[in-house]
């Protein structure tokens, strides 16, 4: 499969984060965005998955377009904050997502005992590996 996302155009206010951006990615290779912070790595991710709303942007997979409200059959994207409210309960976010709970612990097992846990109540890595798998099994 090929993502492609070109033409990126991300304004806010007077400033432009984005301008005429183009990254073309395939499943199987591994991929690196680098650049340095505010450069605007993020707000790119956030386009191509359609969590932002750039001025212009065509995010394509396998050179047909996808409209930013159908993208999240295709890309899953991990923000930086939090992906959940740190006051649910694991199986309950689980449940919410429709991913069960038992194929993330399968993979992650020393959360199988905390199923009535609140996020809060775990440790940073925990949530980030929690929050990864919720959007693998997406």
């Amino acid at each position: 499969m090929k993502l492609e996302c070109d033409s990126v155009r991300l304004e806010f206010g007077a400033i432009t984060v984005l301008d005429s951006v183009y990254l073309h990615l395939e499943t199987g290779r591994i991929t690196a965005l680098f650049g340095r912070n505010g450069s605007g790595k993020s707000c790119l991710m956030g386009v191509m998955s359609g969590c932002v709303t750039p001025q212009d942007a065509s995010v394509r997979v396998d050179a047909q377009y996808i409209p930013a409200r159908q993208r999240f059959k295709y890309i899953s994207h991990l923000p930086q904050i939090d992906l959940v409210p740190l006051w649910l309960q694991l199986g309950a976010i689980s449940r919410l997502m429709n991913v069960e709970f038992n194929s993330i612990t399968s993979l992650i097992p020393q959360l199988r005992s905390k199923e009535n846990h609140l996020m809060r109540q775990l440790s940073v890595a925990e949530r980030r590996l929690f929050e990864i798998m919720l959007v693998l099994n997406l």
